[in-house]
């Protein structure tokens, strides 16, 4: 992953957790990084196991993240 993909993935996250900020926690640890949890729904956690199984099988790895209001 580059620098720029980095930092794309770090706005994706950013949107997720203000999309829905009453379900997502975030904190940061001793160190300074900023964890998040986040509480997903029966269907996003069925497109992640199934991106995880994806991801064994392929180097490169998309994601499109759709938030909702």
């Amino acid at each position: 992953m580059g620098a720029s993909d980095s930092k794309e993935a770090g706005l994706a996250v950013e949107e997720m957790i203000a999309a829905a900020p009453d379900r997502n926690k975030t904190r940061r640890n001793d160190a300074g990084h900023q964890l998040v949890h986040f509480t997903f729904d029966k269907e996003a956690k069925r497109q992640i196991k199934e991106l995880k199984l994806w991801e064994q099988r392929s180097e490169t790895v998309e994601l499109e993240i759709v938030g909702r209001r």
